[in-house]
């Protein structure tokens, strides 16, 4: 689920930007929508959720900077 929402969130953000660029909100919205629902996808498949939360609280992940506990 929070997957999801970070995802919407990063698309509409996107997407509303290409909108005002293009002077459409009608197609920022869409646009939004869209790539939120596939960010989300995307962020949900391939396990980013723990690696963002990880660097939102400041740690490191061990296996990922090459110590060994």
């Amino acid at each position: 689920m929070r997957a999801m929402t970070l995802g919407l969130m990063i698309g509409m953000t996107v997407g509303i930007a290409v909108g005002w660029w293009r002077q459409s909100l009608e197609l920022g919205v869409m646009i939004g929508i869209g790539l939120g629902w596939a960010f989300g996808k995307l962020i949900s498949k391939y396990h980013l959720r723990s690696t963002i939360k990880t660097a939102l609280q400041g740690g490191s992940r061990p296996e990922v900077d090459g110590r060994q506990d």
